[in-house]
């Protein structure tokens, strides 16, 4: 049996959760100046999305930008929270994507069950792309930690710090996180199967409640504000839900849902786009709730989703064991 770990991360004290506050507020505020001006559609009026924009140009950009806010973010409070950088880097994502359109701008201009389908198939292979980035922050959040919080920091921080490494969304990732954590700081990693039974009950019920929050008139214009609480709530409870049935030892699980819910989504679209009542060719009517968030919208807001409610359901440094029992408390 897999040997339980005592947690690694300390509770957050007041002045812990303002610099915490503090340090994300400034992640925002980067990637809403530099990175928009990456991101912007070149319509002033334009939503963000690669199906109109330079992808070449763009991701590259943006990348950059997620591994210096990443490195930074974990450098700084990376020792309170797992994964913070990359929190970090999707609650960047979101808030400068709220300076653009929401979806209503595409379907404007994609009317038709043809232009709406190729539509759906350009947008699921944008939000593979934007899990790429995130998975950039992934990869610079374990360096950073790595190399700042494991080793030459004291011996309290060098025996807390293999436990913390194994807390990160890249220790479970197979070959990669063992280059990037340890081998030895791997050798707990979530067992495969659990892993992805608790990215299928995260994606079940995201799916069921995005379908549920996100509904009402369909002639009800796409606003931001919708769209974010409806994926934020969607994902933060699903990933509840999921620790409750099959605890997991890393956010990597839960995080992996969210691309797979947004792929379902659009494929979901795009047959009903078909349908009798698939409104395709009203400009101003999404054909499902899918489709009103952007492909931008599902990975930032959902990534951001999954990450609060993996530090808020249980001790990060539960194991990862089947036989082993959730741990109650939060970090955060």
């Amino acid at each position: 049996m897999t040997p339980t770990l005592a947690c690694p991360y300390p509770r957050l004290r007041w002045f812990d959760k303002v610099v915490t506050a503090l340090t994300w507020a400034c992640a925002i505020a980067v990637f809403a100046t530099v990175g928009w001006m990456a991101i912007s559609p070149d319509d002033p009026r334009g939503a963000v999305s690669l199906s109109i924009g330079d992808v070449a140009v763009v991701i590259p950009q943006v990348a950059a930008l997620a591994a210096v806010v990443a490195g930074v973010v974990t450098a700084i409070i990376g020792r309170m929270l797992p994964d913070a950088g990359t929190f970090a880097v999707a609650v960047g994502l979101a808030g400068a994507n709220l300076q653009g359109h929401p979806s209503s701008y595409l379907l404007m201009n994609a009317t038709g069950v043809g232009a709406r389908r190729i539509l759906c198939l350009s947008l699921v292979a944008e939000a593979v792309v934007w899990f790429l980035v995130i998975a950039v922050a992934f990869v610079v959040s374990g360096l950073v930690m790595r190399w700042c919080w494991c080793y030459g920091r004291g011996e309290s921080d060098a025996d807390a710090g293999p436990a913390k490494l194994a807390t990160l969304s890249i220790a479970d990732v197979p070959v990669l996180g063992r280059l990037v954590c340890g081998a030895r700081l791997t050798a707990d990693a979530t067992r495969p199967r659990k892993g992805v039974l608790h990215g299928v009950v995260t994606a079940l019920a995201a799916l069921l409640l995005i379908r549920l929050l996100a509904t009402g008139s369909p002639a009800r214009t796409v606003q931001h504000g919708q769209v974010y609480f409806s994926l934020a709530a969607a994902f933060f409870i699903g990933g509840y839900a999921a620790h409750r049935m099959f605890p997991v030892r890393t956010a990597l699980w839960g995080c992996l849902a969210v691309p797979v819910v947004c792929i379902i989504g659009y494929a979901w679209t795009m047959l009903r786009a078909q349908g009798p009542a698939s409104y395709a060719r009203i400009a101003s009517v999404p054909p499902t709730a899918f489709i009103r968030a952007l492909p931008l919208e599902y990975i930032s807001v959902g990534i951001a989703g999954v990450l609060a409610s993996f530090w808020g359901r249980a001790s990060p440094g539960q194991p990862a064991d089947e036989r082993d029992r959730p741990v109650e408390g939060s970090r955060a």
